[in-house]
């Protein structure tokens, strides 16, 4: 029962993650580049379990969740690439109209 519940959460945790990503523009800028390791750092101790195996314990509880490394990947890579990336166009105010001279508010033409 309580194996079940697990999976539940982490299916909604993922759910939720996929929901975060599918509202970033990730074709532009450095965002999918942030993605892209970020994702693959957390996939390792899935696909590649043994590839900590040479380190200390410390390291190998830090590095063998995929949360656990895929996180502090993706701040260092966003406060690298924020620092480092292309600077993004804010878009530009549209100047306020002015009233045209002898029309009301509210009046018909």
């Amino acid at each position: 029962m309580a194996g079940a519940a697990g999976q539940i959460i982490y299916a909604v945790t993922a759910t939720m993650g996929f929901g975060m990503l599918s509202r970033e523009n990730l074709s532009h800028g450095t965002n999918g580049i942030v993605v892209a390791p970020a994702l693959c750092v957390g996939l390792l101790p899935v696909f590649a379990p043994e590839m900590y195996a040479g380190l200390p314990v410390w390291a190998r509880t830090v590095f063998g969740s995929g949360v656990a490394a895929g996180a502090p990947a993706a701040v260092v890579l966003a406060a690298v690439f924020g620092r480092l990336g292309p600077k993004e166009e804010k878009p530009r105010a549209e100047p306020a109209k002015e009233p045209v001279a002898g029309a009301e508010v509210g009046s018909a033409p």
